[in-house]
């Protein structure tokens, strides 16, 4: 009888020590993973997840003050209502999420707050999986702690996708409009906004030049809760909804 218990108390041991072995071996991968102090405070690099340039010094960098406000006031109606009070996490909205992607049964609604989405898109790949998952939180925790939130905002708005190959709001504004950022109207802020959760399929309205049902209530559901917030003034809501049936008119189409 003393001799199983110890084997088992050897065979315990031993499992512990390779338990131990492997929780810092992964610990010591997520460290050497994670971004440096110098990374996030970096102007100019290239991101990991698409390659974009993200520079301060180019050309086509957009100054968080050279955008409308109202499309600053539309990307955070619809991306991250609290992101001006958070620190990196919207608990209630992940509550939210979790909810309803459990009553679903598959993933219906994300729960990311911009910097969540501008930690993976900086710095992780495309996969989706726990590891990757962890690293988002640090790295989102790490961007909160080393930037201000302008920085963070005017960061995201130069890296964010809009469609096929089209990345950042000056890229945006000029694939779409044919002009640059400051001279968007409501309407066309709201329709890159509309873009973003799945750029690629929701840019389907722009290629038939109409509207798709999906796209033209979301927009107008934008726009109303800007009016709402008096991000617009009432004759600037009602000139939007006019000129949205012909959002597109006067921009030739991209092939």
């Amino acid at each position: 009888m003393k001799s199983m218990t110890a084997l088992v108390q050897r065979v315990g041991f031993r499992l512990a020590v390779i338990l131990s072995l492997v929780v810092w071996f992964y610990l010591g991968v997520v460290y050497f993973s994670l971004p440096s102090e110098q990374d996030i405070q970096n102007t100019c690099f290239r991101t990991k997840m698409f390659g974009v340039e993200l520079c301060e010094k180019r050309k086509n960098y957009v100054r968080l003050g050279a955008v409308p406000k109202h499309f600053i006031n539309l990307l955070l109606l619809a991306e991250d209502a609290s992101f001006w009070s958070h620190q990196g996490f919207d608990w209630e909205e992940i509550k939210n999420s979790f909810v309803t992607n459990w009553e679903k049964g598959y993933f219906a609604r994300g729960g990311s707050t911009i910097t969540q989405q501008l930690a993976r898109n900086l710095f992780l790949n495309r996969q989706k999986n726990l590891h990757r998952k962890l690293l988002e939180a640090i790295i989102t925790m790490r961007l909160e702690a080393l930037l201000t939130k302008k920085q963070i905002l005017e960061r995201y708005i130069n890296v964010v996708q809009f469609g096929q190959n089209v990345f950042g709001i000056s890229q945006a504004s000029n694939y779409y409009f044919k002009k640059s950022p400051n001279l968007l109207r409501p309407e066309e802020s709201a329709f890159l906004v509309m873009l973003l959760p799945n750029p690629e399929r929701n840019a389907k309205s722009f290629y038939q030049k109409k509207l798709t049902r999906f796209a033209e209530g979301r927009i107008k559901t934008l726009l109303r809760k800007l009016w709402i917030t008096q991000g617009i003034s009432d004759e600037e809501y009602q000139a939007s909804l006019v000129r949205l049936p012909s959002i597109f008119e006067g921009h030739d189409q991209v092939e």
